[in-house]
């Protein structure tokens, strides 16, 4: 659901009508690490960064990058986006039920972030989908 929400941001944010966005957020986002580690968990980000080139892109199976390295570039991505926007980022994802554990902690340490300013997330989880035991 995350990757998903993050290829529509993007798709959006790579028109036209929002180039003011996208220069700002390529200024902001030049951080090598932070690229690698998003572009290797989220390929759909990779038209965000300005030194993208989809020939000479990684191979994101052949990136090493940790759990907490991916979530500390989730964490400055998506307050670089927050801080690049006139307006708040409105992230709503749905059957929050089916996210992984995984998934769940890198979205507990985006939303836990004191200095994340600028966004409103949604969350929906149907418990009537889900058993017991999970």
């Amino acid at each position: 659901a995350t990757s998903d929400a993050l290829g529509h941001l993007v798709l959006e944010l790579t028109k036209d009508k929002h180039a003011h966005y996208l220069e700002s957020i390529r200024e902001k986002l030049c951080n090598d690490e932070t690229r690698m580690a998003m572009t290797s968990t989220f390929p759909s980000v990779a038209p965000l960064f300005k030194t993208f080139d989809p020939a000479n892109s990684s191979d994101p199976a052949t990136v090493a990058t940790s759990t907490n390295e991916v979530k500390e570039a989730f964490t400055d991505f998506i307050n670089c986006i927050c801080k690049c926007l006139e307006c708040p980022l409105i992230w709503f994802l749905d059957d929050l039920q089916w996210s992984d554990e995984t998934s769940l902690d890198l979205l507990k340490d985006v939303l836990s972030n004191i200095d994340l300013d600028n966004m409103l997330f949604i969350g929906a989880y149907r418990c009537n989908e889900v058993s017991d035991e999970t």
